[in-house]
């Protein structure tokens, strides 16, 4: 059974993260920053009458904030095991496709920094790098971003 994922860019690399966590797709809205906020954390930003906080993702796997234009797009996601909401900033937000479980390949490199670009998926077009949203939120800085959750109120 194939799954849909969604399609974005950091620089020119392919990226992709399946759509199950997804709850809603949002432009690019104006948020607060954080100072002294982790690299890779955005800042927070409201989404009906809730701080959320934002990841900024290419600055997180990169080092390069986002640029922001028409395609950059905030990926609203739900945490599955706290059902937190978390933005993940995020450019070219422009297509999805469907893949199968089998069509996720191991990358045969191991990044014990980010455990959650392990796996590939080949494409007509090339290689696509797949971000695994748990993954991300198990990580050190997954977890701290949800605890700045938790910390902030309405």
């Amino acid at each position: 059974m194939s799954s849909l994922f969604l399609l974005f860019r950091i620089g020119d690399k392919r990226f992709a993260m399946s759509t199950t966590p997804v709850v809603e797709i949002l432009p690019a809205l104006v948020w607060t920053s954080l100072p002294q906020s982790p690299r890779g954390v955005a800042g927070v930003f409201g989404y009906r009458g809730q701080h959320v906080p934002l990841i900024d993702i290419s600055e997180l796997t990169s080092g390069t904030p986002a640029t922001i234009r028409m395609s950059t797009r905030i990926v609203l996601v739900r945490h599955r095991q706290s059902e937190r909401l978390l933005g993940l900033l995020a450019e070219h937000v422009t297509e999805t496709f469907r893949a199968s479980e089998d069509d996720l390949l191991n990358s045969g490199i191991r990044l014990a920094s980010a455990p959650y670009l392990g796996r590939v998926i080949q494409r007509p077009e090339g290689i696509v790098q797949h971000l695994d949203v748990d993954l991300l939120l198990q990580t050190e800085f997954g977890e701290g971003v949800l605890a700045l959750k938790s910390d902030v109120h309405r």
